[in-house]
């Protein structure tokens, strides 16, 4: 029982002995102090690209020439512009509110801070923006364990049960979701290079079936209706990094976080456009338009220098399976967190978590084929949109409107250097007993020297045990 139910994410057990974690427990989840942040800045890019890498991969390069033709490349590349704005208004969000989630911020945004009829208001308010996120992200990770077990049950393990496949996937998320938030960081951030390496490579070899005949024109015959609708199709496949609204509660707040972050869109992006014109040149639109996994179609043709590799497909669908892995995973943890800090369950997450699993493996049964399978992927991904693109850009503004947050956001100037000014101050103070005098009568310690008084004052009316007793409990 112990080990479900711990401390809440992000907290350590010294800090539940202070007055912040004491609140965090009775109330929300609510990691609003610098020493709870435990993401570092270099790691968001990790956890937003493995996410929106996921299994967009396979089947973008079909999606966007069915919409786009020969000007598919256009779209990605506009996508990836559009996404990299928004994902610049969800770090602008999390700086204005530091140290909190969107469950924590959402309510104030609509509502009020302060306790009545305004704070009330802002719950209630909040109850269907974090439903209808919910249920998208429930189901993304759904669609992405069926998807999982739908390529590797016709490429590889043809005999295996499809629930098999589902079922190990989901249960190493679970796995994952059991641990603490900074380990999620850490798996992403060694996860993100054995990804990325190998399908950049992949994709460059590609390129040794190259047709220019293919791609052009550039600029097909297209109305302008159909180019907006390619591009919002385009948007739907960089879906993901709104995983960041709840992800920025444990994230130090600094100055880098805005352009790491759009790293960490722009690393995805540069995949799938190479992809997308790999894609493209190699099998041509007409082709591509009647393959169901076009980039594993496109790794198949794909030769590696050498010959040092024969069936590369193996390769890319090991390192697919890793990408999968990270995104479902992620979506799965979030989930849980979601659930645990708007109903109060911080203590219960991985009940939560557990209670998730048959959900999830539930949904992803739904769809009786692989077509039904895109069909709900496509409607997530319409209903994704509300919440990826449209929703944060609309607390922005009404959170400037309304002057909720911060201005300016309590920038934290480098922890390793503030690490070692605070552990040199802390040496020269024990040195140096006037410095400690100094800094104490700068500090103004008033609540100690009361403390102390009040002790004393007990102390002489007691006798020598209360004394004694009295000494210890001012020690600790």
């Amino acid at each position: 029982m112990s080990r479900w139910n711990q401390t809440p994410i992000g907290q350590n057990q010294s800090d539940m002995n202070s007055s912040t974690a004491g609140s965090a427990i009775q109330g929300r989840e609510q990691p609003n102090t610098k020493q709870q942040a435990v993401i570092a800045p270099r790691q968001s890019p990790s956890l937003i690209a493995s996410t929106i890498i996921g299994v967009g991969v396979l089947t973008l390069p079909r999606i966007t020439s069915q919409a786009l033709s020969e000007a598919a490349w256009i779209s990605t590349l506009a996508g990836a512009l559009i996404s990299i704005g928004v994902i610049w208004v969800l770090t602008r969000l999390g700086l204005r509110f530091p140290y909190m989630s969107i469950v924590d911020y959402l309510p104030i945004i609509l509502g009020s801070s302060k306790k009545g009829i305004g704070k009330g208001i802002g719950i209630v308010l909040t109850f269907p923006i974090v439903i209808g996120i919910l249920f998208y992200w429930l189901g993304t990770t759904a669609s992405i364990s069926r998807t999982f077990g739908e390529v590797v049950v016709g490429a590889v393990l043809v005999h295996t049960p499809i629930e098999v496949l589902i079922a190990t996937m989901l249960l190493l998320s679970f796995v994952l979701t059991m641990y603490e938030v900074e380990v999620l960081a850490r798996v992403n951030e060694i996860l993100l290079p054995i990804i990325v390496v190998p399908v950049l490579f992949i994709a460059l070899l590609s390129f040794q079936s190259f047709e220019l005949d293919n791609i052009l024109p550039i600029w097909p015959d297209l109305s302008i209706k159909q180019f907006l609708y390619g591009i919002l199709i385009t948007c739907l496949a960089y879906q993901g990094f709104e995983i960041i609204t709840i992800l920025s509660a444990y994230t130090h707040v600094s100055k880098k976080n805005s352009r790491l972050n759009i790293i960490g869109v722009i690393i995805p992006s540069v995949i799938f456009l190479l992809i997308v014109i790999a894609g493209i040149s190699v099998f041509g639109v007409e082709e591509l338009d009647q393959l169901m996994w076009p980039t594993l179609e496109l790794v198949k043709v794909t030769q590696a220098p050498g010959q040092v590799l024969e069936r590369m497909e193996s390769a890319f669908l090991g390192v697919w399976v890793a990408a999968v892995f990270s995104a479902s995973a992620n979506l799965y943890y979030v989930s849980t967190i979601l659930i645990s800090k708007y109903f109060k369950l911080a203590r219960y997450r991985r009940w939560v978590s557990l209670g998730l699993l048959p959900i999830i493996f539930w949904l992803s049964l739904l769809p009786r084929n692989v077509i039904q399978l895109f069909d709900w992927q496509l409607l997530l991904s319409f209903a994704g949109a509300i919440i990826t693109f449209v929703l944060p850009i609309l607390m922005l503004l009404l959170a400037i409107v309304r002057k909720k947050g911060v201005r300016q956001p309590p920038y934290e100037d480098g922890n390793e250097d503030e690490n070692e000014s605070d552990s040199s101050s802390s040496r020269s103070r024990k040195t140096s007993p006037n410095n400690k005098k100094g800094e104490t009568a700068n500090d103004g310690s008033n609540s100690k020297e009361h403390n102390t008084s009040s002790t004393e004052k007990r102390s002489k009316g007691n006798d020598q045990g209360n004394k004694s007793r009295g000494e210890s409990i001012e020690e600790d």
